[in-house]
């Protein structure tokens, strides 16, 4: 009786260590997974890339796309540094007022790195205590081919853009074509400054010279147009002044409207002031100033830009009144005239 009870008891124990084996097993390869040693590429991005050859950078995040992003932006900050200095340098170099330049230093603070050829995430990493790793790489030989064949393309039609110039020589269509071709010059720099980070034996000499040489056009041709100014309905010529001062500060000559010849353009204004009748329970006085305007091309009379407005302007005293309608009328035609222009090189 006792060997069958022993014999029952051998085998019940056989049975449930064998049921056990894989439970075991199973729970040793658990351990062994979460126990596993992180990547090299985490403490050393370039583990297994050629520094000569890549530009790599590790991101970290909660979620694998907050790495992902990390990494990448890391990467073009790698290629960001360099052309930021330089553009901060060129901002601040500028020191004059004029509308004309600050618009052009306007332009090279607008580049930017938005989607960069041959940048790519290689590797994840997923950790539970420290969550998320993205391994980004740039293979600077892609990048490179890449950032090649655009500055070839933007300077073919840097060149296109300049011949029109010519052929409009004197008139605001010049000026279009040669701001258009300095931004895009303005991108070839910032491509080839990428390019010399990417491949330093890499040199780019451009068959336009340079975005400098392009400024120095612009604003020679600016230079070269001359508008006629007339105001009317301006009785102490503070508008016409205004007017005037809008127009210079983009280079161009201005004429007295009333003298004025060959100007290639013409610039005429309407000004008049309303003085409202002041209301019984109110001490307020008001009035009221209309302004239109228009430039237009003296050889074919056709209306190049046009704008109008109105604004009423309330003062404790009637001559109070007359004078903040007179300031609204100066900063009107400043303002618009300067938007305007600015719009039309825009298109």
């Amino acid at each position: 009786m006792k060997k069958l009870i022993s014999g029952r008891a051998d085998a019940f124990c056989s049975r449930t260590l064998h049921r056990a084996v894989p439970v075991i097993l199973l729970v040793f390869t658990a351990a062994g997974a979460f126990a596993r040693k992180a990547p090299a590429w985490i403490d050393n991005p370039y583990s297994g890339y050629d520094e000569k050859s890549y530009i790599c950078a590790v991101g970290t995040g909660l979620k694998s796309d907050d790495a992902d992003k990390k990494a990448l932006s890391d990467v073009a900050a790698v290629l960001q540094q360099n052309i930021s200095s330089v553009e901060r340098v060129q901002q601040a170099a500028s020191s004059e007022g004029l509308n004309l330049s600050s618009y052009l230093v306007d332009v090279t603070t607008q580049s930017d790195i938005k989607n960069i050829s041959g940048l790519s995430i290689k590797e994840r990493y997923k950790d539970k205590k420290n969550g998320c790793y993205s391994l980004a790489v740039l293979d600077k030989g892609v990048a490179s081919k890449s950032y090649s064949l655009l500055l070839n393309k933007n300077s073919l039609e840097i060149e296109s853009l300049l011949d029109l110039a010519e052929q409009k020589s004197g008139s605001l269509d010049e000026c279009r074509n040669l701001i258009q071709a300095y931004k895009i010059a303005r991108e070839n720099d910032y491509y080839a400054a990428l390019l010399a980070v990417l491949k330093p034996a890499a040199h780019h000499s451009f068959s336009y010279g340079s975005s400098g040489e392009i400024s120095a056009r612009i604003k020679k041709a600016f230079g070269k147009i001359t508008v006629s100014v007339l105001v009317n309905g301006d009785s102490d010529g503070r508008i016409n002044a205004a007017a005037g001062e809008a127009i210079n500060g983009f280079g161009f000559r201005t004429q007295d409207g009333a003298a004025a010849r060959n100007a290639a353009y013409s610039f005429t204004a309407d000004v008049s002031f309303e003085d409202i009748e002041k209301s019984a329970s109110s001490d307020i006085y008001f009035t009221r100033c209309i302004v239109s305007w228009s430039l237009k091309e003296a050889s074919s009379g056709n209306t190049v830009l046009a704008s109008s407005g109105n604004s009423r302007q309330g003062k404790l005293s009637r001559a109070e009144a007359r004078q903040s309608a007179v300031r609204t009328a100066e900063m009107f035609v400043k303002e618009n005239f300067s938007s305007q222009i600015t719009q039309f090189f825009e298109k």
